[in-house]
This record gives structure tokens, C-alpha cells and sequence, in this order.
């Protein structure tokens, strides 16, 4: 067993050292490789091809296609430009630390250096200005094509915009309707010649055999995936409700939308491969057959997401409590919608594909737009979304000021296409319906991430057998994940109210790469790799002195205030470790960072004057160590146990269990008793007066007896008696012992009371107290007095 696991350590070992070694080689083989003349090659021709495109932007009535073809030329120009300017970057920083290490180049007055240190120093710097030139043509590059993918962005933008609101005649005209009769029949007799047309090419009927077929596969197959994605949910939730006891509604749900997504892109897959196989596909009707197969996947995924929030079964009630009712017309509207969104789309390809005129188009678009928003307001009415209240709670709607923007968009599209612009309310009315498509997969996807976040919580509490508090953590859980379903729903967001998916993948790329904010470059991938580096820094050290209190302290015989002090440095040093790697990977050039903190340098001495004071006091404590974790200390403010010794305060906890809050300037600046400072040994007194009848070598006695019969006391150092004086109306003796813990004085002082009355008492020994006589005397009639006393009288007290 030794052997083999000796021998799969050196495996591990030998391909560890493989895998270093060829990384080293194909990070010198990359410099080496690097060619300042093949770059300065490159970059001109890159810089040509940007002056043409200038050039071609500059003329007027550039097509769409053609301004798609220039933007996406731009990109990759851009992506070369990228990679020349991070394959610099490991060059001239071998560069500038060959130039650190010979050092600053002498004086002009001064000795000269030899010749060949200073033919090495002329040579870097040499080739360190070409690196610099490579850089900066580089990035003149990326800031050149950045600008010209702008200018492309807003000319598409004008051409988009031009198509939505060129106007044409209204729909609801009497003078047009002959004509849009005439289309469609035109356009059904079409489709019948080019179905007669295909069939006098198969005579022998091989190709309607072939659609037979493949129609007859593409239903098998559906129904085949259907059964299945249906058969693995119900195993999905059978496991839940084994696992953990109940049905994640949220997890159901998002595998019911998936299982319908998945059937929906079969579907689609099916159709094009049988329209290639019957051999009926060509590139004149690639539209038409692209529209069936779109067609099918929103079709599917409207009962995708019918299935995950209108529902009537009971697991399904908590995603969207809405009564069956309700759900059974939301249902059948949502799915109406599909199929009129997915048949318009391939009626308007299929009358493109037959030659249909402009007449057709807009009696299709005119149909499916007015049904559309018919659909709208009949699924927008609030007694559908009504949640009725229990247990005398009010009724309420879901997301009200949704329904009312689907209003308001219906009427702007209703009315544009009044107008005549058809093309701008098929637009508005598509992007409904992709809204509502796309709220109802975000908000499955939410309940079944919380599904999952909560289940897995649950499972890891029962497997630690102990409960926790999970408030905080079910909290940053929930807004961890509303915080990455925004991140994705924002780029869609804007893709659905109309911006192309290109200029959100350029807005992505360069935020993620960097925006310019005057001088400053801001960029998102730098913030967040300084983020997840200072995490990971972070937990890194939590993990150290997680393992040092767990595993190495327990093993030595270290004093737990050392232990204290050495986890809170450690945690001090890991913070300041994480806070540099971080603002390292976030690209904070620490040179100007110093020089900011030198200018603010007075300012943070006055205004944080006390702060810095604390701090530093709290370094001085955890180094000195005048007060440590666990000593009993006296303040002016209190006495108690210290817990506690952060970076600005130290927390001492009362033997009332309060928490009293101390700076810690005011521990190394003030006086502090500290009863366990070297060690805990402390000394009790116990002061006791006897009568002056009794013997006082017995009183001795009996006080050493009670002492040595008590377990807390030590016997070196030795325990006196200590005769105090002769008082008033007793002789003071007192009780001198010392204990081995400074916490146990009180409890020790009680027992030795109880114990010294005890053996008192049963000695005969007396414990007095003061008595005073008074004697009043009234005036005028006292024989001792005299009669002419006068006035008050007089009292005579005194004390026995």
C-alpha cells in the first residue's frame, strides 16, 4: 500500500514537472517568436484596411448587408489588434527588468559606465521604444475600429429605422380590399402551381413517398422525445420528493419548460432534414422552411412556459398561486398566441418564396396584428392575475404595470398600423409577445435556481447535523442569484426592444475591456477579476487560520492569547495581501496610488488622527501583548475578561455579561490593572476582628486550618496571618492566601467565610460589632447637670 501510494505521489510529481516545463517552453517559444518587423508589417496593413473602410463609410447609401459585412471586418481587426497588444506585454516587461536590473545610467558629470553595459542599455532601450510603438499602434487600432463600429451601428440603426416607419397605405382603406383579395387568391393559386409544378417532376410519386416517410419519422420521433422528456420529469420529481420530502416547484417547472424547449428544437431539426431528404429544400425557399422551424420552437416553448406557470397541479400552485380557472384561459391564450406568431411568420416567408405582392403581406400582418391585440387586452384583464387573499389578507394582482405597458403597446401598434405603418406595429407586437416569452423563462428560471439553493442548504444542514442560522445566507444566496439572472436579462432585454445582438455584444465587450471616463479607463473584467482575486485571497487566509486554531494549535502548547494574536496578525496580513493582489488584477497602477496617498497623507493625519492612533494601539497590544485575550482587567470604566482585540477597539465583557466597548489607545495610553497579566496566581484577602477576650494565637490557628483546608488555595506561596491592629472594639486580624486562578477569588472568599464563621463559632471565639449608648438628659431637673444648664440639655454617648 506504502509503495503504491509513494509511487502515484512521484507520477504526480513527474507530471507536474511535465506539464511546467512545457508551459515555460511555449511561453519562451511565444517571446521568442515575436517579430517586431512582421508586427510594423501587420499593423500597416491593418491600418490600410481601416483607411478604406473610412473611406467607403464616408459615401452615401451603403446597404445593410454591406454594412454588416464592414462591422464584422472591423471586429476582427479589432481581435488582432487585442492579441498584438497582449503579446507586447510579456516582451517589454522582460525589457524593463533587464533595464532595472542594470540600474539607473550615470550622470551626465559623473564616471562614465563600461561600454559594454552601456551598448546592453542603448540596445533595451532600443527595442523597448519599438515595443512602445507596437503598442500604441495598437491601440490607436482598437480605438480607431472601436469608433468605426459606432459609426456602422448608427447607420444600421437609420437604415432599421427607415424600414420601421416607411409608411404605406392603410389596411382599413375599402379602396385597397380588391387588391388584397385579389393577392390572396393570387397567392393560394401559387402555391397550388408550385405544388403541381414539383408533382409533374415525380412522376413515379418517390418524392410524396419521401415527405411520407419523413413526415412519419419527424411525428415518431417528436412523440418518442415528448414521452421521454415527460417520463424524466416525473422521475426528476419522484427523486426530489425521496430526497428531500417534497417537490421543488420551481425545479419542476424549469424542466417541464426544457423538456418542451428540447421537443420544439427536434421538431424544428426534423423538418429541415426531411424537407432535404424529399429533396424540396433549396435555397429559394431556405427562408420559408427556416420560418416552420422557428415557428416550431415558439410554438413549443409557449407550452414550455404554460406548462411551468399555468399549471393546475397542487406542486405547481406556489410558482404562481392563480385558481385553475384562471390558468386553464391564460393557458389556451398564451399558446393562441404561438401559433398565430409562428403562422404569420410562415405565411410572410412562404408569400416571399411564391412571388405574393406587398398586398398579401399587409392582409397577413393586418390578421395576425389584429388578433394579436385582441389577445392582449383579453390576458391583460386584471380578474385573470387576481391572487385572492387568505386568511383575511386583500386580493391582489400580479405585476399590474406589465398588463398595462401590453395595453399601451397594443394601442401604439393597432395605431401605426391604422396609419399605415405596418412594419412598425408588427415590430411593437412581436416584441410583446418575445417579452412575455422571455419574462415567463426568467421567472422559472428564478424559482428553480432558489429551488436548488435552498435544497442543497437544507441537505449540507442535515449532513452537518446541526442547524444553523441560514438568514444571511439564504439572503446573499437569493440576491447572488437575482444579481446573474439580471446580468442576463439585461443584454436580452435590449435585444427584444430592438437592438441588434452585434451592438450589444460591442456595448458587452467593451465594458468588459474597458470604457473611457476622461483619462481613467474603467473596465468591468478588471473589477471583477480584482474582486474574485481578492475573494480568493481572502477565503485563502480564513482557511489558514481555520486550519491553525483546528489542527496546529491543539497540537502545541502554545498559551491561547498567543494563538489569539498570531490568528488576528495573520488575518491583518492576508488582508493586506488580498487588497494588493486585487487592486493588482484590477489594473491599479500602484505608483500613482502612492502618489495619492502622499497628497492625502496630511489630510489622513488630522481628519483620521484617532483612527490611525487606535490602530496602531491595537498592533502595539497584539505584538507587547499588555493585555491579551482572556486577561481580567480593571478600567476606570469597568472591570470584566477580554474577548475580543479587533483593529480599532477591544471588547471586555463584565462579570455582568455586559460588553464594554474600549479604543485601544486608551489601553496603551491609560492604566490598566491587569490581575492576569504574567500569570494568574492572585492573592484574597480576608479580613476578621475578634473580641479582645479572645486568645489570639488560636484565632491564628483556626485561620490557617480554614485556609489549608480549602483546594483553591496554594501552599507555596504560603498562606499568613497578618495581625492588622487594635481596633476599636476588636482585634483585626487578616487572612493572606494565594490561589491558583485569579476568577476563582470570589468563589474561594466565600468558602473561606463560611469556613472561618464556622470554626469561630465552634471555638468560642467572638466576633463583635460596634455599640453606642445614648443618653439623653431632659433640661432643667438634672441633679448632675445643675439647673441652670439652660437652653438644650446635653448628650453624652460613648462607645463599648
Amino acid at each position: 500500500m506504502r509503495i503504491s501510494t509513494v509511487s502515484a505521489a512521484a507520477l504526480r510529481a513527474v507530471a507536474l514537472g511535465w506539464f511546467l516545463t512545457l508551459a515555460a517552453a511555449l511561453t519562451a517559444h511565444a517571446q521568442l517568436g515575436f517579430d517586431l518587423d512582421t508586427e510594423r508589417v501587420e499593423q500597416q496593413q491593418r491600418a490600410d484596411e481601416l483607411a478604406a473602410i473610412e473611406s467607403e463609410l464616408a459615401e452615401p447609401g451603403i446597404e445593410e448587408g454591406r454594412l454588416a459585412e464592414l462591422r464584422d471586418q472591423l471586429r476582427d481587426l479589432r481581435t488582432a489588434a487585442r492579441g498584438v497588444a497582449a503579446r507586447v506585454a510579456g516582451p517589454r516587461e522582460d525589457v524593463v527588468r533587464s533595464l532595472d536590473a542594470l540600474g539607473p545610467a550615470p550622470a551626465a558629470d559623473g564616471e562614465p559606465e563600461a561600454d559594454d553595459i552601456a551598448s546592453d542599455r542603448a540596445q533595451l532601450r532600443a527595442r523597448q521604444s519599438a515595443l512602445d510603438a507596437v503598442a500604441a499602434q495598437a491601440a490607436l487600432v482598437i480605438e480607431r475600429t472601436t469608433i468605426l463600429i459606432d459609426r456602422v451601428n448608427v447607420h444600421r440603426r437609420g437604415v432599421q429605422l427607415d424600414e420601421l416607419l416607411a409608411r404605406g397605405p392603410s389596411p382599413f382603406s375599402p379602396s385597397i380590399w380588391p387588391g388584397d383579395a385579389q393577392s390572396f387568391f393570387g397567392g393560394v393559386q401559387s402555391l397550388a402551381d408550385a405544388v403541381s409544378a414539383w408533382g409533374e417532376t415525380d412522376a413515379d410519386g418517390r418524392g410524396w413517398v419521401q415527405i411520407g416517410a419523413a413526415l412519419a419519422a419527424a411525428l415518431a420521433v417528436i412523440a418518442l422525445i415528448t414521452i421521454g422528456a415527460q417520463a424524466l420529469v416525473g422521475w426528476i420529481e419522484r427523486f426530489a420528493v425521496n430526497l428531500i420530502g417534497a417537490r421543488p416547484a420551481g425545479l419542476i417547472a424549469a424542466m417541464r419548460t426544457l423538456a418542451a424547449v428540447i421537443v420544439g428544437v427536434t421538431a424544428a431539426v426534423i423538418i429541415i432534414s426531411a424537407a432535404i431528404i424529399a429533396e424540396i429544400y433549396s435555397s429559394q425557399n431556405a427562408a420559408f422552411f427556416a420560418a416552420i422551424a422557428r415557428g416550431a420552437v415558439v410554438v413549443f416553448l409557449a407550452i414550455g412556459v404554460c406548462e411551468a406557470l399555468f399549471r393546475t397541479t397542487r406542486s405547481s400552485n406556489r410558482l404562481l398561486p392563480l385558481s385553475a380557472p384562471r390558468k386553464r384561459v391564460l393557458r389556451l391564450i398564451f399558446v393562441t398566441a404561438g401559433l398565430i406568431y409562428a403562422l404569420d411568420g410562415v405565411m410572410r416567408e412562404g408569400a416571399v418564396w411564391l412571388g405574393g405582392d406587398g398586398a398579401l403581406a399587409l392582409a397577413q400582418t393586418t390578421v395576425a396584428s389584429v388578433l394579436i391585440v385582441a389577445l392582449i387586452f383579453w390576458g391583460t384583464r386584471s380578474a385573470l392575475w387576481t391572487i385572492e387573499g387568505e386568511d383575511g389578507e386583500a386580493a391582489r394582482v400580479v405585476a399590474p404595470r406589465l398588463g398595462w405597458l401590453a395595453r399601451i403597446a397594443a394601442i401604439i401598434a393597432i395605431g401605426a398600423l391604422v396609419l399605415g405603418y405596418s412594419a412598425l406595429c408588427e415590430f411593437i407586437l412581436d416584441r410583446v409577445f418575445i417579452a412575455a416569452l422571455a419574462i415567463g423563462v426568467l421567472v422559472t428560471l428564478r424559482a428553480a435556481l432558489r429551488d436548488i439553493a435552498s435544497e442543497a442548504r437544507l441537505i449540507a444542514s442535515r449532513h452537518r447535523a446541526q442547524q444553523s442560522e441560514d438568514g444571511p445566507v439564504a439572503f446573499w444566496i437569493a440576491f447572488f442569484i437575482d444579481f446573474v439572472l439580471f446580468l442576463i436579462a439585461a443584454p436580452a432585454a435590449l435585444v427584444i426592444i430592438g437592438v441588434e445582438w452585434d451592438v450589444v455584444r460591442d456595448w458587452a465587450e467593451r465594458a468588459l475591456f474597458g470604457v473611457r471616463v476622461g483619462g481613467v479607463t474603467i473596465s468591468a473584467a478588471n473589477i471583477l477579476a480584482g474582486v474574485a482575486m481578492f475573494a480568493a485571497a481572502l477565503f485563502a487566509t480564513r482557511l489558514i487560520q481555520s486550519n491553525l486554531r483546528r489542527r496546529v494549535y491543539p497540537r502545541t502548547r502554545m498559551d491561547p492569547s498567543v494563538q489569539n494574536s498570531l490568528t488576528t496578525l495573520m488575518g491583518y496580513a492576508g488582508l493586506c495581501v488580498a487588497v494588493v493582489i486585487g487592486l493588482g488584477a484590477a489594473g491599479f497602477n500602484f505608483s500613482q496610488v502612492a502618489l495619492i496617498a502622499g497628497a492625502l497623507s496630511v489630510g489622513v493625519g488630522f481628519g483620521l488622527q484617532a483612527i490611525v492612533n487606535n490602530f496602531v494601539s491595537g498592533l502595539i497590544l497584539l505584538f507587547e501583548r499588555p493585555v491579551k485575550v482572556g486577561d481580567w482587567i480593571v478600567l476606570p470604566e469597568g472591570e470584566g475578561v477580554v474577548r475580543k482585540i479587533s483593529v480599532r477597539s477591544t471588547m471586555i465583557e463584565t462579570w455582568d455579561r455586559a460588553s464594554i466597548i474600549v479604543p485601544n489607545s486608551s489601553l496603551i495610553n491609560g492604566t490598566v490593572r491587569n490581575w492576569t497579566h504574567t500569570n494568574r496566581i492572585a492573592r484574597i484577602d480576608i479580613p476578621v476582628g475578634v473580641s479582645y477576650a479572645s486568645d489570639p494565637e488560636l484565632v491564628r490557628d483556626i485561620l490557617l486550618k480554614c485556609a489549608a483546608d480549602q483546594p483553591n488555595i496554594l501552599s507555596d506561596p504560603a498562606t499568613y496571618v497578618y495581625w492588622k491592629d487594635f481596633g476599636a472594639s476588636s482585634l483585626d486580624f487578616e487572612l493572606r492566601a494565594f490561589i491558583a486562578n485569579a476568577t476563582d477569588g470570589l468563589s474561594t472568599k466565600t468558602a473561606l467565610r463560611f469556613a472561618i464563621f464556622k470554626a469561630l463559632k465552634e471555638a468560642g471565639v467572638e466576633i463583635p460589632f460596634p455599640q453606642h449608648d445614648v443618653h439623653l438628659y431632659p433640661t432643667g431637673g438634672d441633679k448632675r447637670g445643675g439647673g441652670d444648664a439652660g437652653g438644650e440639655g446635653g448628650a453624652d454617648s460613648g462607645a463599648r
